[in-house]
């Protein structure tokens, strides 16, 4: 008749076993967040970086005034000649 007799379980594997669950579930969802921001390409940030061109470079020395109205001109047309 009292076949399950000092097998329940106590408070303590209650808590074990509610504190197993929290940790499961957490890593679960830290692992979908995880693959989901691995995964997606946002602007600028996992696209492969594309060196800038020379017309790029000389257009950026020449808009932060680094060289010159003639100088640039000159290295224009020789790039454009190429």
């Amino acid at each position: 008749m009292m076949y399950h007799w000092g097998s329940s379980w106590g408070v303590g594997n209650w808590l074990v076993m509610g504190v197993g669950m929290l940790v499961f579930w957490g890593l679960v969802v830290a692992g979908i967040a995880w693959l989901i921001r691995t995964t997606s390409i946002r602007r600028g940030e996992g696209a492969p970086s594309v060196p800038p061109s020379a017309r790029d470079v000389l257009d950026a020395r020449y808009a932060r005034g680094e060289i010159g109205d003639d100088e640039y001109r000159t290295r224009r047309d020789t790039l454009a000649q190429r």
